[in-house]
């Protein structure tokens, strides 16, 4: 009679072809030696439950060979990181795109609520919190800081970015008065004449009348204005 080996958790094809062989021999060596196919027998071996009849792969038979990534298994996908990793990176960027859809769409339905402003008059006010707690502030002294800060930063700017210099200038700005002087000379042709942060055109809306004169043309400044004059000194 033919040796027949025990299989093991991890044996290969070639293991289990011989194993079978072995059996199959085993039986014709026995009663029913007049049995020649193993497709006749009527008792036939099983692992894992399951009959070897036919084509079967190790994957049929529930054996896991060693070395072999079974992509089929929670496990070996968790291993791999391939397919987590994916739907956790596509997840977060649906829900950052979802959050941010929400919050666009809150923040113009609230802004869409607010009434519109028609007049801002001298009791016109808006609450501020300080440390001393919820406090009041008129809204034409927050118009007028937001104005002074503007020009400000365009000054900045205009100081780092161009060699003009500013040149102080002296004149009454109540309304009427259009003429302003300065008391150093500046090269005409390179002034620039900022009225509340905005530039004003030369020729257009203001004239050089000399090298230490400027003239506005379209329009007479009030004590709230803030005229600026940059330019080239004089050589």
């Amino acid at each position: 009679m033919a040796t027949i080996n025990l299989l093991q958790i991890g044996c290969t094809a070639q293991e289990l072809i011989d194993t079978i062989n072995a059996l199959v021999a085993a039986h014709n060596d026995g009663e029913n030696a007049a049995v020649s196919s193993y497709n006749d027998l009527t008792d036939k071996p099983t692992i894992n439950g399951v009959t070897l009849s036919g084509s079967k792969t190790t994957a049929d038979l529930g054996i896991n060979i060693a070395g072999t990534a079974d992509y089929a298994t929670y496990e070996a996908a968790w291993a791999t990181k391939t397919y987590v990793d994916n739907a956790d990176t596509n997840t977060v960027a649906a829900a950052e795109a979802a959050a941010q859809e929400v919050l666009d769409s809150k923040m113009d339905k609230d802004l869409g609520n607010i009434a519109a402003v028609t007049s801002v008059g001298d009791d016109s006010y808006i609450p501020i919190a300080t440390d001393d707690g919820i406090k009041k502030i008129l809204v034409t002294t927050v118009a007028a800081y937001a104005r002074v800060k503007n020009e400000s930063n365009v000054q900045i700017r205009t100081v780092i970015s161009n060699p003009r210099q500013m040149f102080p200038l002296s004149g009454e700005k109540n309304g009427e008065n259009t003429t302003y002087t300065t008391s150093a000379e500046f090269t005409l042709g390179s002034t620039e004449l900022y009225l509340n942060g905005q530039l004003l055109t030369l020729d257009s809306d203001y004239m050089e009348d000399s090298t230490t004169s400027v003239t506005l043309l379209t329009y007479a400044p009030t004590n709230e204005d803030i005229l600026t004059l940059y330019a080239i000194p004089a050589e």
